[in-house]
């Protein structure tokens, strides 16, 4: 059976290892890559700011990332304007019979097989390996369509990487029973998501409702039924779980007109860049425990790694 790898998992490759060393083109010529490019996290080609020589001719320009040639037409490149401009075609295996950029080098033709691929990311422990565990990410995403349907299904995978490695489970277990589409929370004030997200998940309660701020959370959320979720405690205050919670709620609130099915990786990377968390959870982490002030906001890193952990298995096989 062939090995199934994503187009990320390529694209990591690429950043890694295509810099700094000669490929052969599907024409027959060197290419000396010095710099694999700029990685684009929007809509584009996958590289910008790329530098090679050929015939010792020093050119830059864009590169563009599939895992087989005959992706560029699946993708309908040829009929988006931001695609006409590709210097360099970089695929894992050349099937097609034509180019659809200015050159094209084939990895697997320059002795790069699919295995090594993966390994080569996995041994250079680029971002954490569950990331390129594709077949089991694409089966889990699939059980969730079948069971909740797929806007629930996205909200799951997104919940869950919100969690990353520390609350991951418990996000996902949280996401699972949230009504998602229900027009009241679609259309609810962000203090309301809020108080309904962590009255659900047990960290919203009377004992721990000591202040104003608080009192008004419990009495939005009064008719919410709490779940039963174990959550870890010893952590760094980035990966508390009130922080995780209200985050996602602030993402909710922000992304509640968008289809979350269809929405672009460049919009939802800039949602994550741009929430913005009330000052009370500035200081309070823990309902009622102050802690010392630190930053709310996500990392570029962070919010690209949340996106790449709860879509990055599209790549596989739908985009």
């Amino acid at each position: 059976m062939k090995q199934m790898i994503s187009e990320l998992a390529v694209q990591y490759f690429w950043f890694q290892n295509g810099g700094q060393q000669g490929w052969v083109a599907t024409d027959g010529s060197e290419i000396k890559i010095l710099h694999p490019g700029k990685w684009n996290m929007y809509d584009g080609p996958d590289f910008y700011q790329a530098q090679w020589k050929r015939h010792g001719v020093l050119s830059n320009g864009v590169v563009e990332i599939h895992v087989q040639s005959s992706d560029w037409q699946r993708h309908g490149h040829e009929r988006h304007p931001l695609y006409q401009g590709v210097d360099l075609h970089v695929v894992a295996e050349d099937d097609a019979m034509q180019n659809y950029a200015a050159h094209t080098i084939s990895l697997s033709q320059n002795g790069i097989s699919l295995p090594q691929i993966i390994s080569s990311i996995q041994m250079a422990d680029v971002r954490d390996k569950e990331i390129f565990e594709w077949k089991r990410r694409v089966s889990r995403y699939r059980s969730w369509v079948l069971e909740y349907g797929e806007p629930m299904a996205s909200w799951i995978a997104l919940s869950r990487a919100m969690g990353c490695h520390i609350h991951g489970d418990e996000m996902e277990h949280l996401a699972k029973h949230i009504p998602w589409q229900d027009r009241e929370l679609l259309e609810g004030s962000l203090q309301y998501i809020t108080a309904y997200f962590l009255r659900r998940t047990g960290l919203l309660s009377e004992e721990n409702a000591v202040d104003a701020y608080a009192q008004s959370l419990l009495t939005l959320s009064e008719s919410v039924q709490p779940l039963s979720i174990f959550w870890k405690r010893k952590c760094r205050p980035h990966n508390r779980a009130v922080l995780r919670v209200v985050q996602l709620a602030s993402l909710y609130h922000r992304c509640s007109g968008l289809d979350i099915c269809t929405i672009q990786w460049s919009i939802l990377y800039e949602a994550l860049m741009q929430l913005e968390i009330s000052d009370y959870w500035k200081f309070h982490y823990e309902i009622g425990q102050s802690m010392k002030l630190v930053g709310v906001h996500l990392s570029s890193a962070r919010a690209e790694s949340i996106v790449i952990n709860a879509f990055g298995h599209r790549s596989v096989d739908e985009r």
